[in-house]
């Protein structure tokens, strides 16, 4: 499943105060602002600071995620890497096939929001394990 993407949009880079090189909570704002777009997405507005960037914490149809957000090295402004995990209770076996069907409904309804996005441009989505290469193999569709 290509649980990866990267995509251009026009919001400025906001790191935070001790790290220039490190998105902070306040510069995921328009972030969570495109989560708001995909039906039946609740979002926990408190969002959690990483050490490569921003979590946002979503539910949807009684499946929980987290969202990461944030830049690959040497990427230019504008230029965004967002991912799509499954919380850990989402791996017992009863809801396993649940929480994966799921999680593949809100990651093509989030493609849906980032085409339907005039602001948005260059989505490439990828497998997690593409993103471990030095030349990852990108598609314009998550399926």
């Amino acid at each position: 499943m290509r649980t990866n993407v990267c995509f251009r949009y026009p919001a400025p880079f906001v790191p935070v105060p001790d790290n220039e090189l490190l998105l902070s909570t306040d510069g995921a704002i328009w972030f969570v602002d495109l989560l708001r777009k995909v039906p039946n997405l609740q979002i926990n507005e408190e969002l959690c600071q990483e050490d490569w960037g921003v979590v946002v914490f979503v539910n949807r149809n009684s499946a929980r995620y987290w969202v990461g957000i944030g830049r690959l090295q040497d990427q230019n402004e504008g230029d965004w890497l967002a991912f799509f995990n499954p919380s850990p209770l989402s791996w017992l076996p009863w809801r396993r096939r649940h929480c994966r069907r799921e999680l593949g409904n809100l990651i093509e309804a989030m493609h849906d929001v980032l085409q339907e996005d005039a602001s948005v441009s260059q989505i490439v989505w990828y497998e997690e394990k593409e993103m471990r290469t030095p030349n990852p193999k990108g598609f314009a569709t998550p399926t």
